[in-house]
């Protein structure tokens, strides 16, 4: 027989597990509501222009553009004033820009740490001009966009346009260079590193390994009974250090623990061993690789592709030079063409059911974005402050018709035949989303035809990797 006071009990008992669960539930859903809301918002902050200030730079002493050393300067961004130094820096971009009287591209060197408009606080940063890419457009929508996908720490990007000496020097991207620190990439302990793959930079390209101050080679061999994979010829891979800034400033044992890292990192992809043995951080390399082939980024096995180790884990990125992807430039493919890539370590580890797997996981969470990702290349499209800069920074160096005055200005035609700033943008969206027609940038083929887009290719073609 149930008594009152044990049937009072039991509503309240009922009562308090229905407040829990209705408590629980309502957590849920706001979670999600919030998560969503927070992905759109940081996207919209990551690639929206809604000012491009004033930089600018007084010089003490003229910039050295011969040896490319500091030279003490000062700068004012938004009625803030900075002390330090400038030097020009880059290979490629640097050369182009002395060879067609271009903006070149500089490293800037506080004093004192600054968060430069909301960037990452840092003495150091990076100032990149736009003359090998016309939309003006590429570095910062890539690069911020590589920052907002990539879980680990990779540059972001705001633009400026810069005076020097009062004198108006073109429509830059003033970024957070590459580096470790608290708000950058972590250690776990003394032996962590960054280094970039350059095989086309300064790094000495020999048949055996190299150890020079601030470069490196890494060379092995996999004998073929070994191999996974037909790629069993010795290998040799140039290394370019980005921290630390030479062996000269670390021991023996960090010195040995760069080398062999990278070392072993390629050989094992090779032998096939599994991704667990690998001492990788796994979804770093899905994603990175991921952006990568999105972005038709032809030139991941030749510089600018950076591994960074945490002390006890190989990262790959961040994510850096971005001014030819889209198919800006007149190349012979992209990373996953017939050959696959060109990066041995990336086409190893595509060879593993396991990673082709995560690839097409990541390509997914990508495709569900996509539709925001487009409008936020739109709205580029349409912002009149972005315009009005881009056509001064035109007018300053006549980049679109650069093709036409010099014959040897490396480029794509399709790219050269849009003049105006939304034909440019346009472009790049017809690239990742809508199609185009036109004169293809494939080398070897230079017919007209119809380009298919690039996230849609990639859905369909995904599972054949």
């Amino acid at each position: 027989m149930t008594t009152h006071s044990t049937a009072t009990k039991k509503k309240i008992f009922f009562g308090f597990i229905f407040v829990i669960v209705f408590l629980v539930s309502f957590f849920c859903i706001f979670k999600l509501i919030n998560e969503s809301s927070k992905i759109e918002k940081n996207l919209e902050d990551y690639l929206s222009v809604t000012e491009i200030p004033r930089f600018d730079i007084k010089t003490k002493d003229s910039i050295d553009y011969e040896n490319k050393e500091y030279k003490k300067a000062e700068f004012t961004l938004k009625n803030e004033n900075f002390s330090g130094k400038i030097k020009p820096r880059g290979s490629s971009s640097f050369a182009m820009a002395k060879q067609h009287n271009g903006p070149y591209p500089y490293r800037i060197k506080l004093d004192e740490k600054a968060g430069l408009l909301g960037l990452v606080n840092s003495k150091s940063y990076i100032l990149l001009p736009n003359f090998i890419d016309p939309s003006g457009v590429r570095q910062f929508y890539h690069l911020n966009l590589a920052s907002f996908i990539l879980d680990d720490w990779s540059p972001k990007t705001k633009y400026v346009e810069v005076y020097i000496d009062d004198v108006y020097s073109g429509l830059y991207l003033l970024s957070e260079t590459i580096g470790h620190s608290d708000e950058q990439l972590k250690y776990k302990n003394g032996l962590g590193f960054i280094a970039e793959l350059d095989l086309q930079g300064k790094t000495k390209i020999t048949n055996k390994i190299y150890v020079g101050d601030n470069d490196f080679s890494i060379d092995y061999q996999v004998k073929p009974e070994e191999s996974t994979t037909e790629n069993y010829n010795e290998i040799n891979l140039a290394f370019e250090l980005n921290d630390p800034d030479s062996f000269a400033e670390t021991t023996e044992e960090h010195k040995n623990y760069i080398i062999n890292t990278l070392t072993d990192l390629h050989k094992n992809t090779a032998l096939g061993k599994k991704l667990d043995d690998l001492k990788i951080d796994i979804n770093s390399f899905v994603k990175y690789f991921m952006l990568q082939e999105i972005f038709g980024n032809y030139g991941i096995g030749v510089g600018s592709t950076y591994y960074w180790n945490d002390g006890e884990l190989t990262h790959a990125g961040p994510f850096w030079d971005a001014d030819r992807l889209t198919a800006n430039y007149d190349t012979t493919g992209f990373i996953n063409d017939e050959k696959i890539t060109k990066n041995s370590l990336y086409e190893n580890l595509l060879r593993n059911p396991e990673y082709k797997k995560k690839i097409k996981s990541e390509f997914m969470n990508f495709y569900e974005k996509a539709p925001k990702i487009k409008e936020a290349l739109i709205a580029l499209k349409n912002n009149p402050t972005l315009k009005a800069a881009w056509e001064r920074n035109e007018e300053l160096y006549h980049r679109l018709s650069r093709s036409d005055l010099d014959k040897n200005f490396s480029t794509n035609e399709n790219v050269e035949s849009r003049k105006t700033f939304e034909e440019q943008i346009d472009y790049i969206i017809g690239f990742y989303f809508d199609g185009f027609s036109g004169t293809t940038f494939w080398a070897k083929n230079k017919e007209a035809k119809k380009f298919e887009p690039r996230v849609e290719w990639l859905k369909e073609h995904i599972d054949k990797w």
